[in-house]
């Protein structure tokens, strides 16, 4: 009889003790889930890590996922590289966690390791998850929200991490740098937000151009810029290099595409050399708006006689267009073009009589 008691006290401690303890388990872990201020947060898992941590349940692989996504947002990267290697190891973890620990991973390996290979692999390893999951979500709705956002969320920044390793190791030859660029391309099509990409297919097209790929310099650029709306440093840049492909292929499309680049550029901000240069492109095809060039640009030269603008205005004006007037006729439609020009430009001034006395000095 004493021992059949022993024995039902120990069951019943025993199974009083299991019940606590599965009672504690259960609120430590929703007192870490629900903390909203990361240090406490951590101090709770790690604090159910010390006494649940060891045992294989349901809770184990989400308690690493936990520790690993709290310490990338303390940015304690060693530990994130710690407990997301640990949540990769769970067989049964899914994807959509798979590709957020693999993100954490990838960035930690490069911010504080600098381990490029280590956080490259992580990154294609995002690139490659993110993929198959979009590829399995058609005709499956389930999937489909689970993949909503993966481009963005994911896919892209990877890519962005990847630019940068790439960046940071050196560009060997001019197809690696092709390659950059294809990635670059790639990675602002899925997340035109973040500015990265398209300043690398910039940056990387101009020294593109400089290896004789300008074709592929503007075939690159006009997949990440908005033609209808550059800005002034873009402009200048499609201007710059479609005329370096008019000099090569003397193709008039090139050359009406570089006039018209250089014109959304002067738009922008009028400039004494952008007016030049817009004027001696025209001053074959349309003299008249070649002229008016120039004379900006005189205006913005501030009036200076020993510019280039001024001469190319003289030489096109009296030697070519208005050739066959007298000379009271030229030098009347002279001023009306230099008065033109600083009422477009809203150039004032005071008028200064040119006297004897103010032309010679004396």
């Amino acid at each position: 009889m004493y021992k059949k008691m022993s024995l039902f006290l120990i069951l019943l401690l025993s199974g009083s003790l299991f019940f606590l303890m599965a009672g504690e388990k259960q609120d430590l872990w929703i007192k870490a889930a629900a903390e909203k201020n990361l240090e406490k947060r951590l101090e709770y898992f790690d604090d159910y890590k010390a006494k649940f941590g060891e045992k294989k349940d349901e809770n184990a692989k989400f308690l690493y996922y936990n520790l690993a996504q709290t310490t990338m947002q303390l940015k304690q990267f060693e530990k994130t590289i710690e407990y997301g290697e640990k949540t990769l190891t769970f067989e049964d973890l899914g994807d959509n966690y798979k590709l957020a620990v693999a993100i954490w991973l990838s960035n930690a390996y490069n911010l504080a390791r600098k381990d490029y290979d280590k956080a490259y692999s992580y990154a294609s390893m995002v690139i490659d998850t993110g993929k198959s999951l979009k590829g399995m979500s058609e005709g499956n709705e389930r999937i489909a929200k689970l993949s909503a956002g993966i481009d963005k969320r994911y896919i892209a920044p990877a890519m962005r991490i990847q630019l940068r390793i790439l960046l940071a190791k050196g560009i060997a030859d001019t197809q690696a740098r092709m390659d950059i660029i294809e990635k670059a391309i790639e990675a602002h099509s899925l997340d035109n937000s973040n500015a990265f990409p398209r300043r690398t297919v910039l940056k990387q097209s101009v020294e593109l151009a400089k290896s004789n790929k300008t074709i592929e310099a503007i075939n690159a650029i006009e997949k990440v810029v908005d033609p209808e709306n550059l800005n002034l440093s873009e402009a200048r840049l499609m201007a710059s290099l479609y005329y370096r492909k008019y000099s090569k292929s003397k193709d008039t499309v090139d050359k009406d595409k570089a006039i018209g680049f250089y014109e959304v550029a002067y738009n922008k901000k009028k400039d004494s050399s952008m007016a030049v240069k817009i004027g001696q492109l025209l001053s074959k095809k349309n003299k008249e708006k070649a002229i008016q060039y120039f004379a900006d640009a005189y205006i913005l030269s501030k009036l200076d006689k020993e510019s280039s603008a001024y001469k190319y205005l003289q030489q096109l004006w009296f030697k070519d267009k208005a050739k066959d007037q007298t000379p009271e006729e030229q030098e009347a439609g002279f001023n009306q073009i230099i008065e033109a020009a600083k009422s477009r430009l809203g150039h004032k001034e005071e008028k200064v009589e040119e006297t004897e006395e103010t032309t010679t000095g004396n």
